[in-house]
């Protein structure tokens, strides 16, 4: 059994969405001087590796908090999309991907994290892989890049809408090539808000 991280790490000055707050992570007291040391984090709840619920862009006043445990942990299937810029629905889908999956979709643009052109001129999947997604009932999209679109963001509604979370930043996706089966595991925190980061891993 192996497990694979697919989280970006939290740290100081990390990179995050255009227009959003940064992220301050400080150490407060030192071991030195102190006797014991402690950290202090300000974040915002997209920074990083993190998770959408449809209060984010729903009208929907359900905090992820809410939401039952299992609704982040399921069946992975990973879909290799390295060579689309566009990344629309393929019928070998239909049987590949089952109800309750965990999707994860492999661009490999994770390679680009903190560049302009991550956030800039990354792939996009269509609204119709995003409604093929929605009738096949799945329980999370998770993308290795900040965004499965771009601003109206019509991707995000068909998806939120239907009660299908979406995972953003996710990495090392290229290590899943190849597995069998694998589970997926993102527990988001206990927290009364739109999204939260999460620690992402899989087994396999």
């Amino acid at each position: 059994m192996k497990y694979i991280d697919l989280s970006q790490t939290i740290k100081q000055d990390m990179p995050v969405y255009p227009g959003d707050a940064k992220v301050s992570l400080v150490q407060k007291k030192c071991f030195e001087t102190d006797h014991y040391n402690a950290y202090s984090l300000s974040t915002g709840m997209h920074a990083g590796t993190h998770i959408d619920c449809p209060m984010h862009l729903t009208k929907n006043n359900r905090t992820i908090s809410e939401y039952p445990l299992e609704s982040f942990s399921g069946p992975g299937c990973l879909i290799d999309a390295r060579a689309e810029h566009e990344i629309g629905y393929r019928e070998e889908y239909a049987e590949k991907i089952r109800f309750g999956d965990i999707v994860l979709i492999l661009t490999g643009t994770d390679m680009l994290y903190g560049n302009d052109r991550y956030y800039f001129d990354h792939p996009v999947i269509t609204e119709g892989l995003a409604s093929f997604f929605a009738s096949k009932g799945i329980r999370m999209l998770g993308v290795d890049m900040p965004s499965p679109d771009f601003s109206p963001f019509a991707v995000h509604k068909i998806l939120l809408s239907e009660g299908i979370f979406i995972m953003e930043n996710l990495t090392n996706l290229d290590q899943l090539i190849g597995a069998e089966c694998f589970e997926v595991y993102a527990a988001p925190l206990k927290i009364n808000a739109e999204a939260s980061l999460v620690r992402a891993f899989a087994r396999c």
